[in-house]
């Protein structure tokens, strides 16, 4: 398995890459994720496993993050989002208010995204090894051919972490 372009919407999350962002949250103290496109729910597993309640949507369920949001109260919006809507999301995570951490490809300062990361003040927390994402349920044999990191809105401490 290897990515390419066509493909690069739907791969899941492995813990290695939710993993660093665990110790920013519980010092945040937020606890209720929402994880509005979680696909096969492998950030809703991690974040489980570490002890966070997680409110799980995507748009396949019929709950669309551009026009829903959870009926309960959440601390924090934590997804990987589809990657040709990076610049949508962050432009919806700005206009929530609310802190968020977006895993993205360092190369996501398209014109759309920097546009809507100006508006706020955004974090990056780098992750220095490159990651395999799941792909049918199976952890890829390789590497992405990218490095990513979270882009981060109230989440971190300073505003560039490298892991």
């Amino acid at each position: 398995m290897s990515f390419t372009t066509k493909r690069f919407q739907d791969y899941g999350t492995p813990e290695e890459a939710v993993a660093p962002l665990i110790p920013f949250l519980e010092k945040m103290d937020y606890n209720v994720v929402w994880e509005p496109a979680c696909g096969d729910g492998f950030i809703y597993n991690v974040l489980r496993r570490y002890g966070f309640e997680v409110v799980c949507t995507d748009k396949r369920f019929g709950k669309n993050f551009f026009d829903s949001e959870p009926s309960i109260d959440y601390d924090v919006i934590i997804t990987n989002p589809p990657f040709d809507k990076r610049g949508w999301f962050v432009k919806r995570c700005v206009d929530l208010r609310k802190p968020w951490c977006l895993l993205m490809p360092l190369f996501s300062f398209d014109k759309l995204t920097v546009a809507h990361l100006n508006r706020v003040r955004f974090e990056l927390l780098i992750l220095s090894k490159r990651i395999k994402f799941i792909e049918n349920r199976v952890k890829m044999k390789n590497n992405a051919p990218f490095s990513v990191g979270w882009f981060c809105h109230m989440v971190l401490p300073q505003r560039i972490i490298i892991f």
